[in-house]
């Protein structure tokens, strides 16, 4: 086993990006950004009906399942989004888990409102969701938690359906751009060891 410490010098970290910290350890938002690019992270719209029966959603990175027992899903939502106030006003919402093909939907739900539901859209459970995903989840939100810029929104799983587009694999999003699985790490791996030098 070989340990090693990762140390900044000069302000730049081992990665060279340039970063800063502040003497709690902070650092900047931007090389939290950058860092944080790092993960591959699933592609979903959250979207809900308001009180008037009017749709919203939009495209998250921060979807996590969070129990089993009983079934639970979150994810954050920016204070300053479209989204925030009527997530977390209504009592329900849907998650379409996106398909590799689906890039152009996540950019959509990423873009103006009055734009969002202009592509396929089925309902589960009374609630706008996006046609040909990976899979849908109908929830019932259990919680709010404030954290910092974001609220969390916990929901508990009324139905769960695997798309058609399930076996496709996810839509991911990576260093600021959306990706698909490429196949199992081990087939990397083993092609990678019989590379000739």
């Amino acid at each position: 086993m070989t340990v090693r410490t990762v140390k900044k010098a000069d302000g730049v970290d081992a990665e060279g990006a340039a970063g800063t910290a502040d003497g709690a350890g902070a650092v900047s938002a931007q090389v939290f950004r950058d860092v944080m690019a790092c993960l591959a992270m699933p592609v979903a719209v959250v979207s809900t009906v308001d009180a008037a029966g009017r749709w919203h959603g939009a495209t998250l990175g921060s979807v996590v399942s969070l129990s089993l027992d009983p079934p639970l899903v979150m994810f954050a939502l920016g204070h300053g989004t479209g989204v925030h106030r009527p997530v977390c006003d209504s009592r329900r919402f849907c998650v379409s888990i996106l398909a590799a093909e689906q890039r152009e939907t996540a950019e959509r739900f990423a873009g103006p409102a009055a734009d969002r539901f202009a592509g396929d859209v089925v309902l589960l459970d009374g609630l706008p969701a996006v046609g040909a995903a990976a899979g849908w989840l109908a929830c019932t939100r259990t919680e709010l938690v404030e954290a910092g810029d974001h609220t969390i929104v916990i929901g508990r799983i009324d139905d769960a359906l695997r798309g058609p587009q399930g076996a496709g694999g996810p839509l991911l999003y990576h260093q600021r751009r959306y990706h698909r699985l490429g196949g199992p790490a081990e087939l990397y791996q083993t092609a990678y060891a019989r590379r000739p030098a």
